[in-house]
């Protein structure tokens, strides 16, 4: 067994036990309970899940402890116990345990899991999508954590039409300036410029910088980030454009969180590779 050991795991659990019943604010002291009394139910289920996956040659056994989370997160929302009669009554789509495997695929997808975290998010989507309908906020919401899994992966070919999916929804249900319309806006054209369609790319994100403008001004943080989206892509194209873009929104964003943040050290990097080419 690679990662935990069952003693570990076991160690694991009891301290999650302690942490609910101490130090938890505020304290639940039932759900400490809960996980002593079905210590052996919950690391049982976690480790079937691993074993039965590992046939398939994924989610090692390193993972663990997040599928211990998922079960003691499915015993808290369920109630008493997670025997197998328990499972088989509930179902692996019942919506808490929907909600606990969605939070348990961005785990592992932050671990560096993408491949288990897709898996895990190819699931959701699909009960999603057959209980919840394919307009329902949660399914357009696994949808789109699912496109950029697959971005990130590189599958940009079956990314691509999830995320134009989501922005036709979002446009119908919320109007075309919602800020979850422009999410989705942002998150498509950053799949387009990966797949070299610039000019698509591009239009979607003066669309959405214009948008920034008028609604939120220039200086606020969600406007200086679709500037450096726009000015990677007009920088991609070959656009002069691209420098006093990227040139703004490093200076914004340096005044405002400083050179340590991740969206400033983004934009300073970028600026660096923009610069040399455009003076």
């Amino acid at each position: 067994m690679d990662g935990l050991t069952e003693f570990d795991s076991r160690g694991y659990l009891i301290g999650r036990a302690n942490w609910e019943r101490n130090l938890r604010n505020p304290a639940r002291p039932e759900v400490a309970t809960l996980i002593e009394q079905h210590i052996e139910a919950i690391l049982n289920a976690a480790c079937e899940h691993i074993d039965t996956n590992r046939a398939n040659n994924t989610t090692p056994r390193r993972f663990l402890p997040y599928f211990l989370d998922l079960a003691v997160n499915i015993i808290v929302t369920m109630g008493k116990d997670f025997t197998p009669e328990a499972r088989r009554i509930h179902g692996p789509e019942h919506p808490n345990t929907l909600a606990a495997m969605y939070n348990l695929a961005l785990s592992l997808k932050a671990q560096g899991a993408s491949a288990e975290a897709r898996v895990m998010q190819e699931a959701v989507l699909d009960a999603h999508q057959r209980i919840l309908g394919p307009e329902h906020p949660d399914t357009l919401i696994a949808m789109s954590q699912l496109a950029s899994t697959l971005r990130e992966q590189g599958a940009l070919d079956v990314a691509r039409p999830l995320q134009e999916a989501v922005l036709d929804a979002h446009r119908r249900i919320f109007g075309p300036e919602h800020p979850s319309t422009l999410v989705s806006m942002n998150n498509l054209a950053i799949t387009l410029q990966k797949h070299g369609a610039l000019a698509e790319a591009q239009t979607l994100q003066v669309d959405v910088l214009d948008v920034r403008y008028r609604t939120l001004g220039r200086e606020h943080p969600d406007t200086l980030i679709a500037m450096l989206n726009l000015a990677v892509t007009l920088y991609e194209a070959g656009s002069p454009e691209a420098l006093p873009l990227i040139q703004t929104s490093a200076n914004g964003l340096l005044k405002m969180f400083g050179t340590e943040h991740p969206w400033t050290h983004s934009a300073l990097s970028w600026w660096k590779i923009i610069r040399p080419v455009r003076e």
